[in-house]
């Protein structure tokens, strides 16, 4: 592979040390660089475009996601059940709380 363009880069490289080659090896690499950038971007573009469209395609055909049944409601005797636990858990830690309550000397008497 003999392109202009490289044996430019290679003569550049080879002469970096005079300040004329060392500018045209800044604008090889600034080069480089928007072409690698545009790459990422327009891959990244292409990539969620195609991700996009396997999903919808997906949908179209009924093969998504389902949607699930809703939870079973509560009758008014477990409803009361679980209101009876939250108030034996609440008096539980009401006494634990009065229980654990210690007095603290004040350090500055």
């Amino acid at each position: 592979m003999n392109l202009p363009y490289f044996s430019g880069v290679k003569s550049a490289w080879q002469n970096r040390r005079q300040p004329e080659d060392l500018k045209l090896l800044a604008g090889h690499y600034w080069h480089a660089l928007l072409l690698i950038t545009t790459l990422v971007f327009l891959g990244s573009f292409g990539l969620g475009f195609w991700e996009f469209s396997v999903l919808e395609g997906s949908s179209m055909q009924g093969t998504g996601p389902t949607v699930q049944a809703p939870p079973p409601t509560l009758d008014k005797t477990m409803f009361q059940n679980v209101l009876g636990a939250y108030g034996g858990r609440q008096s539980a830690y009401q006494t634990q709380l009065t229980a654990a309550s210690t007095t603290v000397p004040d350090p500055s008497q």
